[in-house]
């Protein structure tokens, strides 16, 4: 019987890894008339339920690349009349009268909106990739 480093729990002398953790046992430790078998009788499959890490970045993530995006087509719905005609008086500086139903205007409108929604999602989806590349680390830290 030898005892793992990790979890210091005893294991059978044929086993080379600890069946408990999937630590491996150290090399030169076997006596001559005791060799290890060379697969394990169980199978290591680390469990991940209970990893935490990251979890919160996810979810503030999710809310964030969802929120955001919403905010920004929602004051672009609420402001339309106004950016709208801003708008066209910067494409036509000799016009006195923003028209709001001239079609150029108001495809670059919502193209600026949309271009505009997806730029706020940034943030969101950047926190998301946070996390998972959190929980990626700490999964590496328990497999070590």
């Amino acid at each position: 019987m030898w005892t793992c480093v990790r979890c210091k729990q005893t294991v059978d002398d044929r086993l080379a890894v600890c069946p408990h953790c999937g630590a491996a046992r150290s090399a030169g430790r076997f006596s001559k008339e005791i060799q290890p078998q060379q697969t394990p009788q169980a199978q290591y499959a680390p469990d991940f339920g209970h990893v935490r890490a990251g979890r919160g970045f996810m979810i503030f993530g999710v809310i964030l690349a969802v929120l955001l995006p919403a905010v920004a087509i929602f004051a672009a719905i609420l402001c339309r009349n106004g950016w709208i005609g801003e708008l066209y008086r910067l494409m036509n500086p000799d016009a006195a009268i923003a028209e709001l139903s001239d079609g150029k205007t108001n495809l670059l409108y919502w193209a600026l909106t949309i271009a505009a929604a997806l730029l706020s999602s940034l943030p969101g989806i950047w926190t998301v990739g946070l996390g998972k590349a959190l929980r990626r680390l700490h999964r590496m830290e328990e497999l070590l």
